[in-house]
């Protein structure tokens, strides 16, 4: 018997190239959790590091929009987040899927 899934068991996020379906990558979906993963420990308890909550879907896409985000996430100047080291490709690539796709609640 063979099974498939979506389900990605490795600690990270599969590649855009997956057999998942990609238009369902939206900030209650998927994207917010990430950020809960690997953002809490600053941006979920008051005071917030860098007054955003990662837990508030209109903070999070009006850095988006600004492109503030952009420039902390994928970008290393002048410091990049998280500060404990880059994420992994592939959580980046979800993430920029969803900014590709307009940021969707």
């Amino acid at each position: 018997m063979f099974m498939s899934s979506c389900v990605w068991d490795k600690g990270e996020l599969p590649p855009p190239s997956a057999q998942c379906d990609t238009a369902s990558v939206t900030f209650t979906n998927e994207i917010g959790m990430i950020f809960v993963a690997k953002c809490s420990t600053c941006h979920t308890q008051s005071p917030f590091s860098g007054n955003l909550n990662v837990n508030s879907y209109a903070e999070v896409k009006e850095r988006v929009d600004n492109g503030k985000f952009q420039a902390l996430v994928f970008d290393s100047m002048p410091f990049s987040m998280p500060p404990a080291g880059k994420l992994p490709d592939t959580t980046l690539a979800r993430i920029q899927l969803w900014i590709d796709a307009g940021a969707c609640e």
